[in-house]
C-alpha cells in the first residue's frame, strides 16, 4: 500500500490546506509547479477552482536536480551561485521546447499579461531553493534572448513555499557568475510559509509511490519527458480525497431565488398582476 498506514483523507489535508492558501494569496494568476514536490498542491488548486467554477490556467513543469548552489543572506535577498557545469546549449533548446508547449515561454508569459493583464507565478515547496533558481536560470536569460526582460520582470512572480523550521528568508533572489564578480539575475521573491502542522503533513508525500510529474534531469531535456500513469489507482484515489475535502469546504450551497426569477417562474397570466 502506498501510504501504509496513513489514509488518502490524511495526505489530502495539507494539499487541500496549501493549495487554498497560494489561491488566496496569489488570486488571478497564471500557475506552474516547478518540480515534483508541488504537483500535489498545484491539484489541489486546480480542483478547488474546479469546485469553486473559477477559470485558472495552471500546468506542471517537470524539472529534476540543480546546477547553482546556496551563497548565504545579504541585503535582505537569497543569493545563489552558479555551478561551474551548466546545461548544454542542446539541453536548454530541448527544454525551451517543452515550456513553450505548457504555455511558460517568456513570450507566452507576456503576452498573457499584456491581453489580460494576468501575472505568472511559479512555486516549489523548498528547503534550500536551489532548485527552482536553477530552473529560473533557463527562463531568465531566454527572456533576455528575445528582448523581453524588463516586460518579463512585470509579468512574472516567485514563490517558495517552506517552514519556519527551515529559516529561509528574504525577499529576492540572486544568482551569481561562478567564476566572474558578476550578477547573472535577480527578482523579487515570495516566501510562504506553512505551519509545522502542514509541513508534517507534506512530508506524508514522501511516502507516495507515485507521482504526477516525472523525475526530469537536464541529461534527458533533448527527447520529451517521460509519460506517467495519471490514472493510477494511487493517483485517482489522492485526488478523489482532496476533491471530496475541496467540495465540502467551498462548494457554495444553491443560493435563495432572487423575486425577479420567482416571478420568471410564474404563469404569465399571474406575473401580470405584479405590475405597476
Amino acid at each position: 500500500m502506498a501510504v501504509c498506514a496513513i489514509s488518502y483523507a490524511d495526505v489530502a489535508i495539507p494539499l487541500v490546506d496549501l493549495g487554498h492558501q497560494l489561491l488566496t494569496t496569489f488570486p488571478g494568476r497564471r500557475v506552474f509547479g516547478v518540480g515534483n514536490s508541488p504537483a500535489f498542491p498545484l491539484r489541489a488548486m486546480q480542483i478547488e477552482a474546479e469546485v469553486k467554477g473559477q477559470p485558472f490556467v495552471s500546468a506542471f513543469l517537470p524539472f529534476s536536480g540543480s546546477f547553482c548552489r546556496g551563497w548565504g543572506h545579504r541585503r535582505n535577498a537569497l543569493w545563489f551561485i552558479q555551478n561551474w557545469e551548466q546545461p548544454a546549449l542542446g539541453q536548454i533548446l530541448g527544454y525551451r521546447k517543452i515550456l513553450t508547449e505548457r504555455g511558460a515561454s517568456p513570450s507566452q508569459i507576456v503576452s498573457a499579461f499584456r491581453k489580460e493583464g494576468s501575472k505568472t507565478l511559479f512555486f516549489d515547496l523548498a528547503l534550500t531553493g536551489k532548485g527552482l533558481v536553477s530552473f529560473l536560470s533557463i527562463l531568465f536569460p531566454w527572456a533576455k534572448e528575445v528582448g523581453i526582460s524588463k516586460q518579463f520582470n512585470k509579468a512574472v512572480e516567485i514563490a517558495m513555499v517552506t517552514s519556519p523550521i527551515v529559516g529561509l528568508q528574504g525577499d529576492a533572489f540572486v544568482l551569481q557568475h561562478y567564476r566572474e564578480n558578476k550578477r547573472l539575475m535577480g527578482h523579487p521573491l515570495q516566501i510562504l510559509e506553512i505551519d509545522g502542522n502542514a509541513h508534517e503533513g507534506l512530508a506524508l508525500l514522501e511516502k507516495l509511490d507515485f507521482r504526477l510529474t516525472p523525475s526530469y534531469s537536464r541529461d534527458l531535456w533533448k527527447n520529451p519527458p517521460p509519460r506517467l500513469d495519471h490514472d493510477s489507482g494511487g493517483v485517482r484515489k489522492l485526488e478523489a480525497a482532496i476533491t471530496d475535502l475541496a467540495k465540502a469546504r467551498y462548494a457554495s450551497a444553491p443560493s435563495a431565488p432572487t423575486l425577479s426569477e420567482k416571478l420568471r417562474a410564474l404563469p404569465r397570466r399571474l406575473v401580470r398582476g405584479f405590475g405597476g
